[in-house]
């Protein structure tokens, strides 16, 4: 066990220096330098504050969107957001997500597609809140025509997504018959695993 461990610390090490390499390759260090000595560290420090201070705002949201499954304190989820933003620098699409729902799934007694589901929320509102700014914005700033095509298109599917989700919450019944329509063609143990994600995600 322990040498499994050594072995993948190696590894992760090895990997973290190719990588390190590969960005840093045709960095001027000079230049680099130069900016570390002009900067104002103090903006530097309270921008660090800032920063955690709203990832820890974010959390307690987080906490209060799953209260109706699950009581957690705001430290646990902040560490699994930070881990959650971690693995968004190196996975596409925003898989973090998945990251940080998954850590926090493993250390309560909780299902993961319930933690899911409340990220899911989540994201609507982040998204609709942007929109939202975006809606006022465009009063006083010019947005070119494709800005304000892809915030109507944006603005289109999250109501959409929003209504589909109410429509499932409640009508749970319907949304079984559909359900077992759809996964007719899967194997009964997939078709009863999907149910159960549904309905974990919907509580």
């Amino acid at each position: 066990m322990l040498k499994s461990n050594k072995t993948k610390l190696i590894i992760g090490i090895l990997i973290s220096l190719i990588f390190l390499f590969l960005a840093g390759r045709k960095v001027d260090f000079s230049l680099m330098y130069q900016a570390l000595v002009d900067v104002n560290y103090w903006y530097v420090v309270i921008a660090i504050f800032l920063m955690v201070f709203s990832h820890w705002l974010r959390a307690l949201r987080w906490s209060y969107f799953l209260k109706p499954v699950y009581t957690i304190n705001t430290t646990p989820l902040f560490n699994a957001l930070i881990i959650g933003y971690m693995f968004n620098i190196f996975l596409p699409a925003h898989l973090g997500e998945f990251v940080r729902a998954y850590v926090v799934a493993k250390k309560r007694t909780i299902s993961s597609s319930s933690v899911f589901a409340s990220i899911v929320i989540e994201r609507i509102i982040d998204v609709f809140s942007l929109l939202v700014i975006m809606a006022l914005t465009i009063v006083v700033f010019p947005f070119p025509d494709w800005v304000r095509t892809s915030g109507y298109l944006s603005f289109i599917f999250i109501v959409l997504l929003f209504l589909v989700m109410i429509l499932l919450k409640r009508n749970r019944t319907k949304s079984l018959v559909w359900l077992n329509k759809l996964s007719k063609p899967l194997p009964i143990k997939f078709g009863k695993k999907i149910e159960e994600l549904l309905f974990s995600f919907l509580d």
